[in-house]
């Protein structure tokens, strides 16, 4: 087997305790744009996880799970956007919404 198929967040290889201890040390640096996005949020979920089985109708609840996404776990409007099949644009109206 491959060992990239193990990979978590694309950048870390480990057992879950190395992982877990790699964690808490990403989290303290996520506010330094210095390092790059990947390894900031080298830990977050995936969009798919992130939004799950919410329905596109349920715009509250869409909504919320856009919001997480880009504050919280570092997606860009554009990422998001092509995910939900939404205009970046559109996803941005979205985050300041939530921000207010």
């Amino acid at each position: 087997m491959s060992p990239w198929k193990g990979l978590v967040g694309g950048i870390m290889l480990g057992g879950e305790e190395f992982v877990a201890r790699c964690r808490a040390l990403i989290e303290r640096h996520k506010p330094f744009r210095d390092i790059p996005r990947t390894e900031r949020y080298a830990d977050r979920p995936t969009l798919k996880d992130l939004f799950g089985t919410v329905p596109h109708r349920e715009r509250d609840k869409r909504n919320a799970c856009v919001a997480r996404a880009y504050l919280e776990h570092g997606y860009t409007m554009k990422q998001i956007g092509d995910f939900l099949g939404l205009h970046y644009s559109t996803v941005s109206i979205i985050i300041d919404q939530a921000e207010r």
